[in-house]
């Protein structure tokens, strides 16, 4: 893959992951107990490290000339993408994401959070204009060679069409999915 040095990357909103520490007490009380503390001291600083890190190169960015997707360094074509899942993000079970699935790459978007759509206008533009381009497919099981009973088999996989439909009409909170159960 060539990297243009002037392509221009436009970064999805609700694409980053932040993990959330639910007890601060908790671990400022072993933070400052001495024993304890001065040895737990470097494990809390390399994980917040990490997870600034993690942030920092969590976010989804496209760029519509060239038709890829890029997380932290890893890009790949739009050709590339070769699955479509619908998931409860695990923080918050009234939220929505699309995962796009690329070899050894995944790329999670949050459609809802629970509260109001969380995708704009220029994101949605975005992946319509992405989504035609990528090879989303089924994925196809040894024993039902027809696909007859994919949608059982791969319940939260969704068709190409599917994930166009999706971007078109994006659900809200409590919407049923514009997809054909």
């Amino acid at each position: 893959m060539d990297d243009a040095g002037d392509e221009r990357w436009h970064l999805l909103p609700g694409s980053r992951r932040a993990i959330q520490v639910d007890s601060w007490a908790g671990l400022s009380a072993l933070l400052f107990d001495p024993p304890v503390g001065l040895l737990l001291l470097p494990v809390v600083a390399l994980v917040a490290g990490l997870i600034k890190a993690s942030n920092r190169t969590g976010g989804v960015e496209i760029a519509p000339e060239s038709r890829r997707l890029r997380r932290g360094r890893r890009k790949v074509e739009a050709s590339d993408v070769y699955a479509a899942r619908l998931l409860i993000d695990v923080d918050n079970y009234s939220a929505l994401d699309l995962q796009l699935d690329a070899p050894r790459l995944a790329f999670r978007i949050q459609l809802h959070d629970g509260h109001s759509i969380v995708l704009d206008d220029r994101a949605r533009e975005l992946l319509l204009d992405l989504l035609p381009h990528t090879s989303i497919a089924m994925p196809e099981s040894q024993y039902d060679p027809k696909g007859k009973f994919a949608k059982y088999n791969f319940p939260s996989h969704i068709t190409k069409a599917e994930a166009i439909t999706l971007m078109e009409e994006p659900p809200g909170p409590g919407d049923p999915l514009p997809i054909p159960g």
